[in-house]
């Protein structure tokens, strides 16, 4: 190679561009500057509030799928009723958009008398006293004036395990905690209404709506004074009993008191069969024979029957307003088919769907529909990766949004959020358990973008008031974007 070559070769190479480094490591001390949207919400569950509480969230931008946030996002919690969203979801997806329960009243007929009468049905959630009176007035429209046998309820379509999963874990008697089965009626939930009588005399005690289905044991009674009344205070409990609920009237009222308060019943297939009952009697037509429960002969005709609002429907007043009735209802008819439906057989249901949603079976616990005690632990991602699959189904997505409460506006959130970014941008589900408060769902920004977030609150000390604010600063913080 002569000189002049080496010099060429040596000004080609000054003229090349450099070629690519890495840049210099940084110290395992130095600092990275988090985007200003982390930084905030960093900041506000970094609240003093929550030093003790275990904190997970996740934020998913649903236009690129990118997860935008998180914070022990992996993290499996107690979601309370935010497990009422992967019900919903299900629900949607088993049963589709159309899909209606269906119950009906079927027997012999003869002349203007039916003998035995059966009422039979597959699960509606929100089957209600003026349903039962338009079946009732059907029979009388079509002549019908006595059942000269007995009313029976074919609940067959589920099994005999009335009580949800994990309701076990007390014994409340509040509505909130009711028992479900194939012919549920009014929540499964008796309304009592005690009205003061005259001085010394016992008071009255009612239904609403009308039915002979407890069995009442009424020690209380009626004082001249408040004052009177002392530690006495009235009270009203209930007790299982051979089929048919107690109800344990006792303590003092006065003319001015009385009370009305919502309890569950033990045998919810007797209550709706009660409450039947008492709909064909308060139109004239007489039964004769008793209320039990048994399977459908097969036997007589179809003389009336009622069918649910749709599914998309359902769901929407079991998530906007956290009914753990319907949720159960629900999560339970995913196992409808020839057999009777189960628990086990409704989970495995919810299972098959998280599977499509892309939810790994050993990274979660499911036990009940409804999030009611201790009885589901999953993650902020897995929320997040549920919403994100359900965004993509554009079959029922728009039914499935339009089931959450909206910020500012209904449900749960009728009143959060309001004066905020997120009113009227925000969706969620909320969730509230003693020491245990939850938000997920959707959220619109002020830049069109749209995220599916969940933020999950354990062992949180303090009322729940506290977390919320938190949470819905969260969400706003979102909507701002």
């Amino acid at each position: 190679m002569n000189f002049q070559t080496i010099v060429l070769l040596a000004a080609l190479l000054l003229c090349a561009p450099a070629a690519a480094q890495d840049p210099p490591a940084k110290d395992a001390g130095e600092m990275v500057e988090a985007d200003p949207l982390t930084a905030e919400l960093d900041r506000l569950l970094g609240d003093k509030r929550l030093k003790k509480a275990k904190v997970g969230a996740c934020v998913v931008d649903l236009a690129t799928g990118e997860t935008v946030y998180t914070r022990n996002a992996d993290e499996r919690l107690n979601p309370a009723s935010n497990i009422k969203l992967v019900t919903a979801a299900a629900a949607l997806d088993t049963h589709g958009t159309a899909f209606t329960f269906r119950t009906e009243l079927r027997g012999k007929r003869s002349g203007k008398t039916v003998q035995d009468l059966y009422l039979s049905g597959n699960g509606d959630p929100f089957l209600h006293w003026d349903h039962l009176l338009e079946m009732a007035e059907r029979l009388r429209r079509k002549g019908i004036r006595e059942v000269s046998g007995d009313l029976v309820v074919d609940d067959t379509a589920y099994d005999d395990a009335f009580l949800p999963p994990a309701f076990d874990q007390k014994s409340e008697q509040a509505p909130y905690r009711a028992s479900t089965a194939a012919v549920s009626a009014s929540y499964s939930a008796m309304t009592v209404i005690i009205v003061p009588g005259k001085v010394g005399a016992k008071p009255s005690v009612s239904f609403d709506p009308p039915n002979d289905y407890a069995i009442v044991e009424n020690s209380a009674t009626t004082v001249a004074s408040r004052k009177e009344v002392g530690k006495a205070q009235l009270s009203v409990e209930v007790r299982a009993g051979k089929g048919r609920t107690r109800l344990i009237v006792s303590g003092k009222t006065w003319p001015g008191g009385g009370a009305t308060v919502r309890k569950r019943v033990d045998e919810p297939s007797l209550y709706a069969g009660y409450l039947m009952k008492s709909a064909l009697e308060s139109l004239g037509i007489t039964v004769t024979g008793e209320v039990r429960r048994g399977p459908h002969s097969g036997a007589g005709t179809l003389l009336a029957g009622h069918s649910s609002m749709s599914v998309p429907v359902l769901i929407g007043l079991m998530q906007k307003y956290s009914n753990n009735f319907m949720a159960e209802m629900l999560f339970k008819s995913l196992d409808l088919g020839d057999d009777a439906a189960t628990w086990a057989g409704a989970t495995e249901q919810v299972q098959a769907f998280l599977d499509k949603a892309g939810v790994a079976r050993d990274g979660y616990k499911l036990t009940n529909g409804s999030g009611l005690y201790d009885a589901n632990e999953l993650s902020a991602r897995q929320f997040t990766t549920v919403l994100a699959y359900m965004a993509g189904r554009a079959d029922i997505w728009p039914e499935y949004l339009s089931s959450f409460a909206n910020a500012g506006v209904d449900g749960t959130l009728a009143g959060r959020m309001r004066g905020t970014p997120a009113a009227g941008t925000a969706r969620a589900k909320t969730g509230t358990l003693n020491r245990v408060s939850t938000l997920s769902g959707y959220v619109t920004s002020a830049s069109g973008r749209r995220f599916a977030y969940s933020v999950l609150m354990n062992n949180a000390p303090g009322g729940a008031w506290t977390y919320r604010q938190i949470q819905d600063k969260f969400v706003a913080t979102l909507a701002r974007q």
